[in-house]
């Protein structure tokens, strides 16, 4: 099996999974459908998104809800049956884990955020040298604005915050990032596109791009508490102005330039 086609076919099961997200998803069905093997399906789909299919499945209806429904003010009880979990102090538990705060300080934030967009792939030669997981660019898109500056914003050496840290302190490391990013003024929405990567959109003329720039490399530097650590970040960042369309692409090639030179460096 080529590369393309692990990529097409673990792409087919993201689709099934988005299509039916909030119903009682059957990961043996799933898995029936991909016509592998259990084993081979598992491998192939954690080694391709770097989640288990379960894990997957948990971490998209828990962003989904919280994009979606929380901003309705439903209470704990019907947001955790919409998430399947049997308990609201499971679903709540689960939530914090998530998103490295509580429902209500979520809800306090007034800034609903998609943390886990639908996963799309594609190929990069550039980066791990073949299948590399973008989120949907569907929001960024519907955000641009003609002569917009883009920002790719990507955390450094983030395989090794997971390998030292475990990978739940990862999620909450992306989770906080992406909160001090939204809560930033001046710019028009972030957008999680990547697994440790950011798109922030930029219209206003007003705003010095330099300076921004700036403020986001200080705000990423400021440590991240998990589990009374410390963790320490420093992020690269690629600038791209575009006339016509999002110009994603121009900026995630600036920001390799800028790792290429050092990190938490802007070009």
């Amino acid at each position: 099996m080529t590369q393309t086609d692990v990529r097409t076919l673990i792409q087919s099961l993201l689709d099934i999974i988005e299509d039916t997200l909030m119903e009682d998803i059957s990961v043996e069905k799933l898995i029936a459908s991909s016509y592998l093997s259990r084993s081979q399906c598992y491998a192939l789909f954690t080694a391709t998104t770097g989640y288990s299919i379960k894990e997957y499945i948990r971490k998209r209806r828990l962003s989904h809800i919280a994009y979606t429904l929380i901003p309705s003010h439903k209470n704990a009880l019907t947001l955790s049956e919409h998430a399947q979990y049997g308990h609201s102090e499971s679903f709540l538990r689960a939530f914090k884990r998530t998103f490295s705060m509580t429902l209500s300080e979520y809800r306090q934030s007034s800034i609903p955020f998609e943390l886990f967009p639908p996963c799309k792939l594609h190929l990069y030669h550039y980066k791990l040298g073949g299948a590399r997981m973008q989120f949907d660019q569907t929001q960024l898109q519907a955000h641009w604005r003609q002569g917009a500056t883009i920002l790719d914003i990507d955390i450094d050496r983030f395989m090794a915050i997971n390998d030292t840290y475990g990978k739940a302190a990862g999620d909450a490391v992306i989770a906080t990032l992406f909160h001090r990013l939204q809560k930033m003024q001046g710019h028009d929405g972030v957008f999680r596109v990547g697994g440790d990567e950011f798109a922030m959109i930029v219209s206003k003329p007003a705003v010095n791009i330099e300076e921004l720039c700036s403020q986001i490399l200080n705000l990423a530097c400021e440590p991240i508490s998990y589990q009374d650590t410390n963790i320490d970040i420093t992020v690269s960042i690629g600038i791209a102005k575009g006339t016509y369309e999002p110009t994603i692409s121009i900026a995630q090639d600036a920001m390799l330039e800028a790792k290429k030179a050092g990190r938490n460096l802007v070009r």
